[in-house]
């Protein structure tokens, strides 16, 4: 089953997706609860925040698709072997665009828990988290030093735990690097609106990041 976007303006209930596309599986009624959950979030994105709202813009607009799909049963939606481990990569080889930007095709893998609006799994973030490497993949931002991508992702993942209530994520520990601090959002958020609107630019439209 394919989501594309929306021929018609969207309401407050809809959103235009536009480059983004959920795919899950054919007769799978698990696969239409998460793409309505999906569909939530984004909206979620463009109604509770000014700069989750600029990231869901600048995935609606990327010059190469950004699949959003389920990890179930299926191993090849894996990360490696972990069935459950939310992830984004590039979906084809890298590519040129109409408009001349030099990126890839990139996929999101998200469990049924991390968008179900229902859980506190979703709180956390995981959807914009995975949506910052998905764009970064697509406009050809990606930075060579994991870390660094991390940490901005972590920055709008940070936006929308706030935005839900949910306590701000102060490291990054994935099991498979040093744990490493994530306090790019609430230091120049003490600073102002326009402190935080200047490092929101630089995650949508560079792919440097250094810790305000």
């Amino acid at each position: 089953m394919l989501a594309s976007g929306l021929a018609t303006p969207a309401g407050a209930d809809e959103i235009e997706l536009r480059s983004i596309r959920i795919e899950t599986p054919e007769g799978d009624l698990r696969g239409r609860e998460f793409e309505r959950n999906v569909i939530a979030g984004l909206i979620a994105m463009r109604d509770k925040s000014p700069y989750l709202a600029q990231l869901l813009k600048a995935a609606q607009d990327a010059p190469f698709p950004i699949i959003v799909r389920p990890t179930m049963e299926d191993p090849s939606t894996f990360f490696g072997t972990e069935p459950y481990r939310a992830h984004a990569q590039a979906a084809g080889p890298l590519s040129i665009s109409r408009d001349g930007v030099r990126g890839y095709p990139a996929a999101i893998y998200l469990t049924l828990m991390n968008v179900n609006p229902y859980g506190s799994y979703s709180k956390r973030g995981t959807l914009p988290h995975e949506l910052v490497h998905a764009v970064d993949l697509t406009y050809g931002r990606l930075n060579p030093d994991r870390i660094v991508r991390e940490r901005r992702a972590v920055f709008m993942e940070n936006v929308w735990r706030e935005a839900h209530a949910w306590r701000i994520s102060e490291r990054y520990f994935d099991g498979k690097t040093a744990s490493f601090e994530t306090l790019e959002y609430p230091r120049p958020k003490k600073k102002g609106a326009a402190a935080t609107s200047r490092w929101v630019a630089l995650i949508l439209n560079g792919n440097s990041f250094d810790c305000p």
